[in-house]
């Protein structure tokens, strides 16, 4: 299962849908977000689907402000996305993945100081209301340490702390990433530019135990100033049922004896082995 988001700065650009059928085919992304869409229409389906999607749910955008598209394919999930919650910054859905369920919460985060309290106030109060394996994904602009910004101005170590207690306050984990260190452009020259990590993916200790395997992908840079982050969940660590055990304890109950003879006198038309299995069951 691979998940994408995308910081798009507009869908009005050139061979966009050209751009997404190829991140459909050849990184076999199942789910993909779409973020400061700055629409306020919602896509066509037929565009949808000649990009290798089936299916979509869209927040229209403030004038030309945010807007997000949440685009996926049925044909590779188990059960449908479900929408569970969404604001103009973000969508939270939850799916179930290998007889898991998932909370993904896709977000867009302000850049602007004045809506920054507002937003991660909003947003931690609602994942603590989430019980489970979340995982947060999008446009976060805040960066956790100075090397996550390389050329401009150096950043205080005041930028630094909006993301870090975040994080520690949601026992939050960055999963390990393979490609490019930063996710985010000045401009798109290779002269005088500044780059950082602006877009990541965080999880709970929760997910960590049950996919212990999921990577995070930074990848290169096209027609948007962001680049597009991916995730793969990789396989859940099985859930074995426990095998039947004698205890020795058993032995000093009283009743022991008067138990073990009436659970083994029940008369069951079955096989031999399952009927071993079956009495075993009602000893425990």
């Amino acid at each position: 299962m691979n998940i994408g988001y995308w910081n798009i700065r507009g869908v009005g650009k050139e061979c966009l849908w050209e751009e997404l059928s190829y991140i459909r085919k050849f990184n076999k992304v199942n789910i993909l977000v779409l973020s400061e869409t700055k629409t306020q229409n919602q896509p066509s389906i037929s565009s949808v689907k000649k990009a290798g999607f089936h299916d979509f749910f869209f927040v229209p955008s403030v004038g030309l402000r945010v807007g997000l598209w949440l685009l996926w394919n049925h044909n590779d999930l188990t059960n449908k996305v479900n929408i569970i919650r969404y604001t103009d910054r973000s969508i939270v859905c939850s799916m179930n993945y290998d007889n898991t369920i998932i909370y993904i919460i896709f977000v867009y985060a302000p850049s602007r100081e004045e809506e920054n309290d507002t937003f991660w106030n909003n947003l931690q109060n609602y994942m603590n209301t989430l019980n489970g394996n979340v995982i947060v994904v999008g446009d976060l602009n805040e960066i956790e340490n100075s090397e996550e910004k390389w050329g401009g101005v150096a950043p205080s170590n005041n930028r630094f702390n909006r993301l870090r207690l975040f994080r520690h306050n949601l026992d939050l984990i960055n999963p390990p990433t393979t490609g490019n260190p930063f996710t985010w452009r000045r401009n798109r020259t290779n002269v005088n530019n500044t780059y950082e990590k602006l877009d990541r993916v965080l999880i709970n200790s929760n997910l960590v135990h049950v996919f212990p395997q999921l990577t995070v992908k930074h990848h290169s840079f096209s027609i948007s100033y962001h680049c597009i982050i991916s995730f793969s969940l990789g396989d859940p660590i099985p859930k074995f049922k426990t095998p039947f055990c004698y205890e020795k304890a058993w032995a000093d109950r009283s009743d022991y004896g008067v138990l073990v003879k009436k659970v083994w006198s029940y008369q069951l038309e079955v096989s031999y082995m399952f009927k071993l299995n079956r009495k075993q069951k009602l000893l425990k």
